[in-house]
This record gives structure tokens, sequence and C-alpha cells, in this order.
């Protein structure tokens, strides 16, 4: 039954009580009314207290939890900072170190005092540091059978590097109670921090509080209710003068306007209590009836408010930062108070650097909105190939991607993912270029090179302005790896190849030097990785095939991205669709980049009849005579095929060509080959082709 049915019952009775003898009944209906409007009251407080203790519960419990993992992190941190250069197999040395034992057996404190402590112990279970002395050295097996969930936690850890739980026992009261643990893997250290504590002490304090409001609401309520009662017996006793009709008829609407003052309130709060439990924080209920009730709903309104506006917040936090860092970082920023603060750890992890050959020449052919659009495909299905395999995008630099993988959330298998992240970018670029050739846009080729060391993770920067970053040689090497990488190729030093030897796929292996690094670097070329990853490239071997006549081109060399103003006059005299063999009368040393410019009149060959054409040329009979290549036969017909198209070449050469419109090609020296002080011939791998360069390899190579 409602309580506003049971209060209009009640004065239906204690109105009929008073028809019958005004004088006797009057006082003692007034007071069981009074009694029951208290006790409605009470239930209608308690129900609203009883779903306050388990929303604060709820939400409490899981606050202990986070602030306990927390605690155990932060110890775990600064143990491994106090445990550095220490000898970790002399436990008694370890005990008798004041510090290590305060960092060790610390409390864990809620706002209302202790809830638990910390302690140390090894990764076979065996108590090293412990507030109470007589537990360490003591082995947690021996507690296997008596308590087995703690052992389960126990043994987990082992394994795992951060287990929580809860385990039953029995207390000084011979009570039986429940236990929150958490054990953290104390980094480079064969130990294991330890929290235990009573996570009920994160809510208890709040429950009294509650408890204690709400006798304090019924006593309020109750004596409203009193001093009503005696308002009400008054006015009864005065009106059974005026005569009983009018007093039944006065008494019966005073007792369904108080019900429904009292009664309506409270329902309305129970009901958006309830409601907020489901997770609508935007509930409001009126804020009617006694001062106290409209109190306790103006509280609850502002409570909802507050909760809305601060989960409303950390979702626009994480939404907004999570498309500048990584998703990662954002959490940590986000669930640790200690996560802004600066500095780092060192730690083991894979770093990729991915970049575009060529880039630069080509944004300067292309109007800013197409560079802008162009990149932002390429970069749109880069990052979320990286995101795919769990990589933490450090920065994107133009076209250039840093990648880290293992910072900053640990995994075991980051060389592997790095790899095989690495190769899933290079077969995307088969997608990327299919939707830049719809579009008119020019063809994109990605080179990358993947190291494996130890570098710092952390805060860098200052108190205005930081992010999370790595720093160290390794960073470095990688760098300087990447700018050996051609497009389509994914280098690993030798770091990444001995992490991943048993499942990775190596089509090629070069020695170079790099610049700080005194020995040469040994870099292996990447076609796939098995196992549980299972990506390969399809790697296309060219042929070069020969150019009889030589094409004329200037070769100029680049340094630092900048084009040399000497140029000398070269001969391309072998070539591909990437790749070209050049004589030079120069020396040129391999991995120097340089730019060759075709002749005005190199277009020309864009018909398909260039000495590499594959298909057939119709003649103006509608005749398709067979193209004669330098490796055909030699035979009358097939010689005087190949005089006629080296003659009609030999023309084409043998006139000047004009400057204007002439192609471009930027390239890296693979190889180069017979140098001398004068001249050397140079095999030159494409990095960026101009739309007049590209149009004339397509149609001499066919």
């Amino acid at each position: 039954m409602r309580i506003r049915t049971c209060l209009i019952l009640s004065y239906l009775v204690i109105l009929a009580l008073l028809g019958a003898g005004v004088w006797f009944m009057a006082e003692r209906s007034m007071a069981s009314f009074s009694e029951k409007g208290i006790h409605t009251a009470e239930r209608a407080v308690q129900e609203v207290s009883e779903a306050n203790f388990q929303l604060s519960r709820k939400m409490l419990t899981a606050y202990g939890e986070r602030l306990v993992e927390a605690k155990a992190e932060e110890v775990a941190q600064d143990l491994a900072a106090a445990l550095v250069g220490r000898d970790m197999l002399n436990y008694d040395e370890l005990r008798n170190d004041s510090n290590l034992r305060r960092i060790a057996t610390q409390n864990v404190e809620t706002w209302d005092g202790v809830a638990g402590y910390m302690a140390l112990t090894d990764k076979t279970g065996i108590s090293i540091l412990h507030p109470n002395k007589n537990v360490e050295g003591t082995d947690f097996f021996r507690w296997k059978d008596q308590y087995p969930d703690l052992w389960k936690l126990v043994e987990t850890s082992f394994t795992e590097r951060r287990v929580k739980g809860y385990y039953d026992f029995i207390d000084t009261e011979n009570k039986k109670r429940s236990k929150y643990l958490v054990r953290i893997h104390v980094p480079n250290t064969p130990f294991v921090a330890v929290a235990i504590v009573n996570i009920d002490q994160f809510f208890t304090p709040v429950h009294e509080r509650i408890r204690n409001a709400g006798e304090l609401a019924v006593h309020r309520a109750g004596k409203s209710i009193s001093d009503s009662m005696d308002m009400a017996l008054h006015d009864a006793k005065a009106l059974s003068l005026l005569g009983g009709l009018l007093l039944l008829a006065l008494g019966g609407l005073f007792g369904m306007l108080f019900a429904r003052l009292l009664s309506n309130p409270i329902m309305k709060l129970r009901d958006g209590v309830r409601i907020m439990g489901t997770g609508n924080l935007r509930v409001k209920v009126p804020a009617r009836g006694v001062k106290e009730v409209r109190d306790l709903a103006s509280a609850f309104n502002e409570l909802g408010r507050q909760l809305d506006e601060y989960i409303a917040k950390r979702d626009f936090i994480r939404d907004t930062f999570g498309r500048y860092l990584t998703a990662e970082i954002v959490d940590k920023l986000l669930e640790s108070s200690d996560a802004l603060r600066l500095g780092g750890e060192a730690r083991e992890i894979t770093i990729m650097m991915s970049d575009l050959r060529g880039f630069t020449s080509l944004s300067a052919s292309w109007g800013p909105e197409t560079v802008i659009e162009i990149l932002n495909r390429y970069l749109s299905r880069m990052v979320d190939i990286i995101l795919d395999h769990e990589g933490a995008i450090d920065d994107i630099i133009g076209d250039g991607i840093l990648t880290l993988f293992g910072a900053p959330r640990q995994m075991e298998d980051h060389p592997a993912r790095a790899v095989a992240c690495a190769l899933a970018m290079q077969c995307a670029m088969e997608e990327v270029n299919a939707l830049n050739e719809a579009d008119g846009y020019p063809h994109l080729e990605m080179g990358i090179a993947i190291n494996t060391g130890n570098v710092v993770v952390g805060n860098i920067g200052s108190e205005r302005r930081r992010k999370y970053s790595a720093i160290g040689s390794d960073v470095n090497v990688t760098g300087r790896a990447e700018s050996f990488a051609v497009g389509g190729q994914v280098l690993i030093t030798r770091a990444t190849y001995e992490r991943i030897t048993d499942i990775v796929e190596v089509s090629s292996t070069l020695k170079v030097e790099m610049k700080g690094v005194p020995e040469p670097v040994e870099l292996f070329e990447v076609s796939g990785i098995r196992g549980k990853y299972q990506v390969s490239l399809q790697c296309k071997e060219e042929v070069l095939a020969d150019l009889e006549p030589p094409v004329r081109v200037t070769v100029q060399r680049l340094t630092q991205k900048i084009v040399a103003a000497e140029e000398w006059e070269g001969l391309i005299v072998r070539i591909a669709r990437k790749s070209a063999v050049v004589q030079c009368p120069c020396a040129i040393a391999q991995w120097e980049n340089v730019k060759l410019t075709m002749p005005g009149d190199a277009g020309d060959h864009a018909d398909g009849r260039g000495p590499c054409a594959r298909g057939p040329v119709v003649d103006g009979d509608g005749t398709a005579p067979t193209p004669r290549l330098a490796d055909h036969h030699d035979t009358p017909a097939a010689r005087s095929a190949d005089e006629a198209i080296v003659a009609d070449q030999r023309a084409r050469v043998e006139t000047p060509p004009t400057r204007s419109g002439a192609g471009e090609i930027y390239g890296k020296v693979l190889s180069v080959t017979a140098p001398t002080d004068a001249s050397s011939e140079i095999t030159v791998r494409f990095t960026s082709l101009s739309p007049d360069a590209q149009r004339w390899i397509r149609g001499l190579c066919g």
C-alpha cells in the first residue's frame, strides 16, 4: 500500500472515531495518526538512505580500488628507484634499511583513517618486508589451504605483473571479513609490492554520515508532525463545538492535504534515487513538502548535476585529447595525478619511424589544399593501422610518423607488433595510391625503419608545456636507419631482428655507416612475419632493360634536401619503373640523394614505342609487328626492326633537347659500379617523380 493511501485511511479511521465521541477519542486518534505519520516518514527516509547506501558503496568501492591500485603502483615505482644498485638477494640487509622499510610498509589511508598497509614479497611468495616483523620470512604457501583465495592471488602474481582481488579472513573478533589485495611487480627487481586493505573503510564513514542525516531528518519530520498534530487536535476540539459534520468535513480535507504534502515528495525522491541508480544522472525531483524533505530533494538534485558535469567534462577531455594524444596517454593523465609529473623511466621499447619518399618535392608541384588532402588521406589510413596494432603515436611531423611500441603501456611482444604494423602500413599504400590515381594525384611511396632498445620514456618539457615522449640514442638510430629505407621497404636493426628471428622473413641485408655510430650498422629488409600476425609484402623484382641509345639527363646532388647548383650531363643506360642505371661524369657515393632532370623531348617515348615497350605497336596499315629488344635472336628481320628503332632514337637524342616542361626525378643511390674520380655508374632508386617523368617512364616500360 502506498504512503498516501495509508495516510488517508488513517485519517478516515480517526474521523470515524471522532463521530462516536469527539471528546473521548480525539486525543487518542490524533496521537495514533502522529505515530503512523512519523513511522511512514521513517520508512521513506530509510528507503532513501538504503538507496544512498547502495549507490555510495558501489561508487566508493570502485574509487577505493582505484586508489589502492594507484598507491601500489606508486610504491612499486618508489621501491624500484630505492633498490637500484642494491644486492637484491641479501634479504637481511634489505630489512635493516629503514628507508626501504618505510616505503615498503607504509599505511594505505583514506580521508577518515587507515584502511590497510603495504608489504613487500619476492616473486616466489616469501615475505620480505611487513608491518608485522613476525610475518617477515614467511612463505605464503603455508596459508594455501587455510586461505585458498589469498594463495590463488599470490600464485597468479608469479607470472602476471598486476594482480588484484578479494579474499576472506577471520578477524580478531572471530568474524568472517573480506580484504582487497593488489600485487604489482617492482620494475627491474625480483620483488612484488603488496597492498592489503579493508575496502569497507572507504564507504563506512560515508554510511555513518548518511545514517546520521537520515536520523536527523526523521527527528525533524517527527517534530513537525507532532506540532501539526497538536494544532490539529486543538482545531478538532474547537470545531467539535460547532458540530460533528463540520468537523468531519474539515478533518477529511486536512487529512488528504497533509498526506499529499508529506507522501508525494518522499515518493518522488525515492523514485529519483532509483532512476539515478540506473545511470540517469540528469533526473530531478521537485523540492516540495516540509523543509527537511525540500532540503533533501535540493541536495539530491545538486548531487546529480555535479555528477553529470563531472562525467561530461571527463568524457570531453578524453575525447578531445584523444585526437592529439594516444588513448593510453589520455587514460594515464586522467587516472593518475602523478601522470603530469616531469620525469621518466628507463624501459625497453620498439621505435618505428615512417616517412614518405620525396613528398617535399611533390608538395611544391601541387596547391596547398591538394597537398593537405593527399597527406590527410595517407595519415588517416596509417594512423588507423597503428592504433589497431596498439602503437602509441609520439609525433606526426609533416609526412613522418614516430610511433612507440611498449610505452606508455607495456607489452611483451612489442618488436613483433611493430614489424607487423609496418608491413600492414606498406600493404595499405596500394589502397592509398589507388585512390590517388583515381583522383589524378601522384603516386606515394613510404620508407619505414624499426629499432628496439632501452630509452627513457616519460614527460619532458616545462611546467607550462610538456609531452610524453621517448629519448635516447636508440631513437636517433631509428631516425638514421629510416633515411636508408626506400619506398616500399621495411628496415629493422639487429636489435629488433634478434628478438623475432624465429618468425620474421628477411629478403636482404645491408651494412651502412651512420652519423655518430663508430661501427657499420647492419640493417635487415623485412618481407613478412609469421605466427600471430601473418603479414607479407608482395616483393616484385624489377628487371632493368637496356636503353638503346641511352637518354641524356642532368644530374644534381641533394644535400639536406637542398638541390646543389652544380650539375652534370649523364646518361640513363638501363631503366625500370622504380629504378635506373645512370652513367655520370662525377664521383657520387652510395646512399647519396640525387635529382635527375629529363630533357624536354623525353615525353616522346610516352606513346609506348620506347625500347622497353611490352605491347605491340600498330603500324599505319593496321598490322602489329613484334618489337625488337636488345636480347632478341639475331635474325635479319630482327636486325632490321632493331636498326629502325635505334635510328629513330639516335635522331631524337642527337637533337638538342629543350628544357621547357622537363620531367624531374628524385632518387637515392643504392649502389655505385666502377667509380673513378671523374665518373661512376650508379643505380638510382626513384623516390619522387614529377607527372611528366612518371608518364614518360610508364610509357617507356609499357
